[in-house]
């Protein structure tokens, strides 16, 4: 699962919203740049499927955004505050949730 998969199903939503999602996907590729999934892909791989399937319900922009970075304050070093501070108190909710 890359950028480019989910690029494909967030075609409906404004330039403002994909700005929101690719920032969302740029922050999620960094904090998980290390880590890998059981299967041994990438761990990015995990929350751009989710981010996919929210998309294809067509769901807000920021709830594909949350979906993106719903493992970052878990298993990174990112905090919630700093999810805040860089997308809203809206999408750390969800992401702390």
């Amino acid at each position: 699962m890359t950028w480019e998969i989910l690029e494909k199903h967030i075609t409906h939503y404004s330039e403002e919203e994909k700005v929101l999602i690719r920032k969302a996907y740029e922050t999620a590729l960094t904090c998980h740049a290390n880590q890998k999934r059981a299967s041994g892909e990438h761990y990015i791989t995990h929350p751009t499927a989710v981010a996919c399937e929210i998309a294809k319900l067509k769901l807000d922009a920021k709830t594909i955004a949350a979906s993106l970075l719903h493992d970052t304050i878990e298993d990174c070093s990112i905090t919630r505050e700093e999810i805040a501070r860089d997308f809203g108190e809206e999408i750390a909710f969800m992401v702390n949730g």
